[in-house]
């Protein structure tokens, strides 16, 4: 929550909202692999940027793991952000 500005509970997490803040220009990157690991029956890890609910530009880097039923249908996204913002202003 608090990486895109939000305060826990103000939102219900999921999918649509996160990559709502995904920076446009990083955007058709992200929903093509997300997509990709979805057919696949994979993970992955990933570096891109959004912008916050405030209009703050961030860096993140994400993994997720895609859990399938058990007839190999997609019916949860698990991962976790981590704000590397500051990290990656140093460079």
């Amino acid at each position: 929550f608090r990486i895109y500005g939000y305060v826990p509970g103000e939102i219900e997490p999921d999918y649509k909202k996160s990559i709502s803040h995904v920076h446009p220009e990083d955007l058709s990157v992200v929903k093509k692999t997300v997509e990709e690991v979805i057919a696949v029956n994979d993970s992955y890890k990933s570096e891109f940027r959004i912008i916050d609910k405030s209009g703050k530009v961030k860096y993140l880097r994400a993994e997720v793991i895609v859990k399938y039923s058990s007839n190999l249908k997609p019916v949860r996204i698990n991962g976790f952000n981590l704000d590397i913002t500051s990290e990656r202003e140093k460079v």
